[in-house]
């Protein structure tokens, strides 16, 4: 016989708050970016794919707030219509949003992977296993309309090996200095993604450059792009020094307007998410490799990546726009006012 809970009397745990309000929020952030992209589309196919990302972002927004408020919890603020002018010129290209919208999707389901192992509540696992395999739906029309119109990013093809082999001596991890070991099939599929997932935020944020009138912000955006440039350079000596497949440049796909799409506050935590995005790639591709080069590489990478989204945050910070997740109470606090009073 199956319990049957009365779920409003059941307190939210720290991963069901945490991961729930990352869901409203993230949300809220990709409705107003995909529903400008929706509005430029040119291309039907990829336009009823942003569409459909659109309406998925609005039912994840409005099942986290109704979670929120069945149990007296805040909603986050998020992002709303008024942070778009949807009359701005076209800036991306549908190919640079597509595959931009595929780097959301990707990590997003990792993120749901991870708040469905540790949330309770049934219902609430329900959410995010429902939308997780939306996630998947959309993902699958996303490479389905890419591979139909010739631009999906295909990671390097390797050569079959002829038969199973096993390590014969204790340099499985490389080497820093000298001869290497090629790479392994996960490896350069790896590198790859790390290289392409750095090509689709810099493209991005030189967009948002380019359309940013706030010097401030823009310097900000403009040493990101000098940043991941040399990222992608990097990346890509990786990959070519073993004669792999490189990821194509998406700048072209930056179109020529001057004019911001977006409120100076959703553009600086796009470019902020983005990076995020870009941080848990390289953290994914760590752990995928095994040479210990290339494991120091995107260390590295990561450690420059941190240092620009601190930059970021602080700007947030600073113009009251960091909108902080809810957090543990300091009891340490508590006591030294009640020592105060």
């Amino acid at each position: 016989m199956e319990i049957v809970h009365d779920y409003k009397s059941i307190p939210l745990t720290s991963a069901e708050i945490g991961y729930l309000w990352l869901t409203y929020l993230l949300n809220s952030k990709a409705k107003q970016i995909i529903t400008y992209a929706v509005e430029t589309s040119e291309d039907e196919n990829i336009k009823e794919i942003m569409q459909e990302s659109v309406n998925l972002s609005n039912k994840n927004t409005e099942v986290s707030k109704e979670i929120f408020q069945s149990v007296s919890h805040p909603v986050p603020y998020g992002f709303s219509e008024f942070d778009i002018k949807l009359k701005s010129g076209k800036l991306y290209s549908d190919k640079l949003m597509l595959q931009t919208l595929k780097l959301y999707l990707t990590v997003g389901i990792s993120q749901y992977g991870f708040a469905l192992g540790l949330a309770a509540r049934k219902d609430i696992k329900a959410f995010f296993y429902e939308s997780m395999q939306d996630s998947l739906n959309l993902l699958n029309k996303i490479d389905n309309v890419a591979l139909n119109k010739g631009i999906f990013m295909r990671t390097p093809n390797i050569p079959i090996p002829n038969q199973v082999e096993f390590a014969e001596n204790k340099s499985i991890m490389g080497k820093f200095i000298g001869h290497k070991r090629p790479m392994t099939a996960l490896e350069a599929a790896s590198m790859f993604n790390a290289s392409l997932s750095n090509c689709i935020t810099k493209a991005n944020i030189m967009g948002l450059a380019q359309t940013m009138k706030d010097d401030k912000i823009r310097d900000l955006y403009e040493k990101i792009v000098r940043t991941l440039k040399e990222h992608t350079e990097d990346l890509n000596v990786k990959l070519q020094n073993e004669n792999l497949l490189t990821p194509s440049n998406l700048n072209s796909e930056i179109l020529n307007s001057t004019e911001s799409p977006f409120s100076d506050r959703l553009s600086l935590y796009y470019a902020y998410t983005l990076m995020g995005d870009l941080l848990g790639t390289y953290a994914i591709s760590k752990i995928n490799v095994v040479r210990k080069d290339l494991m120091l590489a995107l260390t590295h990478l990561s450690g420059e990546v941190l240092l620009l989204i601190k930059d970021a945050s602080d700007i947030m910070t600073e113009r009251g726009w960091y909108e902080e997740m809810p957090k543990n109470v300091d009891r340490y606090d508590i006591i030294d006012s009640n020592e105060e009073d």
